[in-house]
């Protein structure tokens, strides 16, 4: 894993959100589709990847550890080594608490002032440019 400072990661993530050319997907950190905003920060850290298709045929990716279940829970949520490197992030089982834009909760009535990643990315459908901007607007001093 790359040894970066919060910020330095805060910021590479957030640019690889916003100007990257990975593919979103979802329900994974990574699979043949592409990334989840959290398999974008995983990427950002070089965290060690291994491929699932001793247990799961479908192309997904587990970052972090590859054994037993570890390697089932990694496939979808933060892997421990990145919340332990960085308490910064508002880890909150394996995912990361964003605040969203006074803008972006106008466009998306229905999302609270604060949201998980994977929900943003899942559920209700945030491009990453627009989880680019919670990130930025979750921590501004980053950006400074």
């Amino acid at each position: 894993m790359d040894n970066l400072t919060f910020h330095e990661m805060i910021c590479e993530w957030a640019n690889l959100l916003e100007h990257g050319s990975l593919p979103q997907t979802e329900g994974r950190l990574h699979d043949d589709a592409g990334h989840c905003c959290l398999g974008v920060m995983c990427e950002v850290l070089n965290v060690k990847r291994f491929e699932n298709t001793q247990i799961d045929p479908f192309g997904e990716y587990s970052y972090g550890t590859a054994y037993g279940a570890a390697l089932c829970r990694n496939r979808q949520i933060l892997p421990d080594v990145i919340a332990d490197k960085y308490p910064q992030l508002e880890v909150f089982a394996g995912d990361i608490l964003l605040k969203i834009p006074p803008h972006l909760r106008k466009r998306h009535p229905s999302v609270a002032e604060r949201e998980l990643a994977t929900e943003l990315n899942d559920s209700i459908n945030f491009s990453f440019k627009e989880i680019a901007e919670c990130v930025r607007y979750t921590w501004p001093g980053a950006f400074a």
